[in-house]
């Protein structure tokens, strides 16, 4: 999972993304805290494509339900 931040958002969209789809890292998850967002990637055929985004219930590394919008407290 990457956080964003504004100091590496480029660096964590783009490279680190391609370098993981490179070598064949699975799962990619993007969290956005200034958002709140989240999208998860998933390596199918070489290649990642969002399998959830904002809310998703997902399998794979592991089993979790992620809803970044009901963490944050105002």
């Amino acid at each position: 999972m990457e956080v964003l931040s504004p100091s590496t958002r480029r660096k964590d969209l783009l490279l680190k993304r391609s370098k993981y789809e490179e070598v064949g890292v699975a799962s990619f998850w993007v969290l956005d805290p200034d958002k709140p967002s989240f999208s998860a990637f998933e390596l199918i055929r070489g290649g990642y494509q969002v399998v959830g985004d904002q809310s998703a219930t997902l399998d794979q590394p592991f089993p979790v339900e992620v809803t970044p919008a009901a963490l944050i407290t105002r």
